[in-house]
């Protein structure tokens, strides 16, 4: 009986790994789209943040942003983001590091808005 069930051990351990292994390919296949999903987001919504004109559309940029990621996120399953590699989460720290100081130039250069004569005329009074 005990070589009976020693001689099973084997193939237990083989079905066991085989279907494991196919529900860990597909989290971290997950893990790829959620990545590629989250990078292409964050390249789009800087590449406008580049293209607009008033703090406004800036401001209401990352807002959209803030919610389309909300829901790519939630459109996987939970702690898919868990899965990713080292090198994507480094990417996406990189990317979203890059969009918020692109944010910040361009709103410190809408920031700046030449003085109107008229104004200053009235306060020298």
């Amino acid at each position: 009986m005990k070589g009976i069930l020693f001689s099973l051990i084997p193939f237990a351990v083989f079905a066991f790994i085989s279907c494991d292994r196919t529900a860990v390919d597909e989290n971290f296949e997950e893990a790829r789209l959620l990545f590629s999903k989250s990078a292409e987001l964050i390249l789009e919504t800087t590449s406008k943040i580049n293209s607009v004109n008033d703090s406004l559309s800036v401001d209401s940029l990352i807002n959209i942003y803030n919610k389309e990621i909300t829901d790519i996120n939630f459109s996987f399953p939970p702690e898919t983001d868990l899965k990713l590699t080292e090198q994507e989460n480094d990417s996406l720290f990189k990317l979203i590091e890059s969009m918020h100081k692109i944010k910040a130039e361009k709103l410190k250069s809408l920031a700046f808005v030449p003085t109107d004569s008229i104004i200053q005329e009235n306060v020298g009074m």
